[in-house]
């Protein structure tokens, strides 16, 4: 005497239905002067770290060029 147990079915299309309906519930909205701020603080962040790494490209350029022809091997073996 095996049990029937029945397994809810829950259909996908309202599934998802209330999933976008949640999602556009919580969604946040910004005007246009919040978003030109947020670039803003975007593209100085990427400015900041561009330039940090193009500096330490310059350092290690540098450090190159005063290295004698000995040392020039011995870090390119490192």
């Amino acid at each position: 005497m095996a049990e029937n147990i029945k397994e809810p079915v829950v259909e996908p299309e309202l599934e998802q239905a209330s999933a976008q309906e949640e999602e556009k519930a919580t969604e946040k909205t910004f005007t246009q002067s919040q978003l030109d701020e947020i670039i803003q603080k975007e593209k100085a962040k990427a400015k900041r770290s561009a330039e940090k790494e193009y500096q330490a490209k310059m350092d290690e350029a540098e450090n190159l060029r005063a290295m004698n022809e000995s040392q020039k091997a011995e870090y390119e073996d490192f």
